[in-house]
């Protein structure tokens, strides 16, 4: 009878250590596989801006600025406490003419009809020949 038992003690501990084992092996394939590379950072939006695609309308030149209409095609990203913006919706935005000459192929694309930009606006507390008549008012912060 302890042959039976011997037996049964021996078979359990054969298993375990099988098991345990098989369990290793696993953990060392896991550790050869290459740790992948972080994300890069995401540069955070200042407050009360976005960043979207957007088709440029029509503009008016006010001094050193112009005064643009523009269609948002996509919404990239928000800032915090942006109001939102819808995509299809048209906004009043203003551009520096220092950030059109910043960037000429920005300038040559801008003056030669070709509409689409990647763009950040931010809310604007007033502009240039932009009067606060309950619209929001929005300043183009950088152009692409």
């Amino acid at each position: 009878m302890w042959y039976v038992n011997n037996f049964i003690t021996y078979a359990f501990l054969l298993c375990f250590i099988v098991a345990c084992s098989s369990s290793r092996n696993e953990i060392q394939e896991q550790e050869e596989i290459p740790p992948s590379s972080p994300p890069p950072p995401v540069v955070p939006l200042s407050p009360e801006s976005a960043k979207v695609d957007a088709y440029i309308l029509e503009y008016n030149e006010k001094g050193e600025n112009l005064i643009c209409r523009i269609r948002i095609e996509k919404v990239l990203a928000y800032g915090p406490a942006t109001p939102p913006v819808a995509s299809g919706s048209n906004l009043s935005v203003e551009i520096s003419n220092k950030l059109l000459n910043e960037n000429p192929e920005v300038r040559r694309k801008f003056f030669q009809n070709e509409p689409l930009f990647s763009m950040t606006i931010m809310m604007s507390k007033g502009g240039i020949g932009i009067t606060n008549t309950g619209k929001q008012i929005w300043k183009v912060i950088n152009l692409k």
